[in-house]
Parts: C-alpha cells; sequence; structure tokens
C-alpha cells in the first residue's frame, strides 16, 4: 500500500488545524468580536460575544486536522489489514476509492457546500443582523454570522468525506476481507477506525461550552451540536463497521452449521480418541459461537464508553464556571 505520510504525514494536521485557527481568530480580532470591551448595545454580552467567536475558531480548525488526521489513521488502518493478509491488495485498491482522502467529486462537493450554507443560514439570527445594521455593533453580528456559516460548512464537508470513506470500508469489510474467527483480533482495525470517529464527534460537541464564557447556559448551544452529532457520530462509529460485522455474522454461521453437523456424526463410542474428537469439537463450537461480532475489542468499548461522557463532563465545567462566577459576585 501507500506510504502514510503521502496522506497527511504527522504534522499536516497540526499545521493546517493552528493555521485555520490562526485565520479565525485574525478574523475575529479586526472585527472586534474577541474579546470585546463592550457589547455597544447589543443584546449579548461582551463574554457571550467572544465565546461565540472562540467556538467558531476552534471548531473548524480542530475538525479540518481531524479530517486529515483520520484520513490518514485510516489509511494506515487498512495498510494494516493488508499485512495481516486479512484483505487482498488489488481488492483494496478497487473497494477504497475515497478513503485517502480523495474529494467529494464536483456533486458531492456542491451538495456539501448548500448542505452547509442552509444549516448555518438557519442557525443565524437573522433579525439580529437586520436590526445591527447601522449600529457600532454591526461588525460583531456579521462577524458572528459568517462564523455560524462559515463553521457549519466545514462540519457538513468534513462529515460527508467521513461518511463516504467510511461507507468504502463497510463494502471492504463485506466483499473483500477474509475471515478468520479464531483470531478476531486482526479485523481491530475497522473497529479502531469507529473508535476514531466517535472521538472526533464527542470533541467537536464539547466545543460548543466555549459559548458559556458568560457564565450562562443556553440550550440553543448545545441544541445544535448534538442535532448534528448525535446522528453523525451514530453513523461514522457504525458505518465502517457494518460490513465486517455482516461478514464474521455469515462465517459464523456457516462455520457452526459444518461443526454442528460434525458433531451430529461423530463417533459416540466411549474411546478415547472419539471422546477427544467430540470433545474438541464441542470445543470449537464453543469458540466459535462465543466469537464477538463487532471488531472491538475490551480496549475500544472502554475507550468508547468514556468518550461518551466528553460532552457531558465539557458542559457541567460550563456549569461550574457559572456556579463559580454566581459565588463570587
Amino acid at each position: 500500500m501507500s506510504d502514510p505520510s503521502e496522506w497527511g504525514g504527522r504534522s499536516l494536521p497540526l499545521v493546517v488545524g493552528g493555521l485555520v485557527l490562526s485565520l479565525m481568530l485574525v478574523f475575529f480580532w479586526l472585527t472586534g468580536a474577541l474579546f470585546p470591551a463592550d457589547s455597544n448595545g447589543l443584546d449579548m454580552s461582551p463574554a457571550q460575544i467572544t465565546g461565540m467567536a472562540l467556538t467558531y475558531s476552534v471548531t473548524p480548525a480542530f475538525l479540518l486536522a481531524s479530517l486529515i488526521y483520520s484520513h490518514r489513521r485510516t489509511r494506515i488502518s487498512i495498510d494494516q489489514l493488508v499485512d495481516l493478509g486479512r484483505v487482498d491488495l488489488v481488492a483494496t485498491n478497487a473497494q477504497v476509492r475515497s478513503v485517502g482522502g480523495a474529494g467529494l467529486g464536483l456533486t458531492g462537493n456542491v451538495a456539501a457546500t448548500l448542505l452547509g450554507l442552509f444549516l448555518g443560514a438557519a442557525q443565524v439570527t437573522w433579525a439580529r443582523v437586520f436590526d445591527s445594521l447601522g449600529d457600532p455593533g454591526m461588525s460583531y453580528v456579521l462577524s458572528i454570522a459568517i462564523g455560524n456559516i462559515w463553521t457549519w460548512l466545514v462540519v457538513v464537508h468534513v462529515v460527508m468525506r467521513r461518511v463516504v470513506a467510511s461507507a468504502d470500508l463497510r463494502r471492504l469489510g463485506q466483499s473483500s476481507t477474509k475471515i478468520d474467527l479464531l483470531r478476531p483480533d486482526t479485523l481491530l482495525p475497522f473497529g479502531r477506525v469507529a473508535t476514531l470517529h466517535l472521538l472526533m464527534v464527542a470533541i467537536a460537541v464539547s466545543l460548543s461550552a466555549l459559548q458559556s464564557l458568560d457564565a450562562e447556559l443556553r440550550w440553543v448551544n448545545y441544541s445544535a451540536a448534538l442535532a448534528a452529532g448525535i446522528p453523525a457520530g451514530l453513523v461514522l462509529v457504525l458505518l465502517p463497521m457494518l460490513g465486517i460485522r455482516h461478514s464474521v455474522r455469515v462465517a459464523k454461521r456457516c462455520t457452526l452449521e459444518e461443526l454442528d453437523a460434525a458433531i451430529e456424526h461423530a463417533d459416540r463410542e466411549l474411546e478415547p480418541d472419539a471422546l477427544r474428537y467430540l470433545s474438541d469439537l464441542l470445543h470449537q463450537r464453543e469458540t466459535i459461537a462465543n466469537a464477538r461480532d463487532w471488531p472491538l475489542d475490551t480496549t475500544a468499548f472502554s475507550r468508547i464508553a468514556i468518550y461518551f461522557v466528553i460532552p457531558p463532563i465539557a458542559w457541567v465545567g460550563g456549569a461550574l464556571v457559572e456556579i463559580l462566577v454566581a459565588a463570587a459576585i
């Protein structure tokens, strides 16, 4: 397969994330939305304006860096499957078209852009935008609206690219992967991609807590993140594993049918060789029947449980800030 450095290298995600973050911070600094001294008559506090500016700076930077990193880690996982003999190199190149970072194509990019613009525009308070025209706080409102739309554009493009890559993995797992039920650990690369997706979504959703810098927890700050994060997380976690799970279940069913037939026709005489053969068949059947369907081990399940609590922890942190500020006042 290819050298992983060709798909991003170790430093590229940090470079891209840092560059996007820097550009967005400079943009909000120029418009005055980053740490403003006052709200210029708006119905938002300076801390709320700052929190929104930080959210729309950090979130797209993190997602773009995560996109590059996830493409590289996915390609490394496929290389591991090839090295372990689970997938054929020719079949891999035929099945996997976009997992290495190829674009969505013209139609996909247009669709992602239109959807991102629609979702971003739906989150903008247009009445506030129109009311602010000509007022001192106009630059704050316009920059926040632009940041909102930009963030949703990035969200949709990142999610759609990872969905396409995950669909390639599903096809690879369902049609081109060799199954060894006695060596389930060789299929773990599929699960590693899924857990990486969950971590990416969990951190992105938790970044919405930055909007609570003014020590006011507003449900609208989290509802949009959850509305996008929950379905995206479910798809990106399950899709890479569905194909290989289907193949494992088919292999288990066929193997168990063969073992049941062998057990039924096994010699029942109380001779050592016959009993040993029957015992081996029964033991093998139990092992196959208990083999896990999902390409996840105990460590992966533990990580998934931890990743699920990242957003609530971040939101609890926001609530503690509110409590501490109220106590200090």
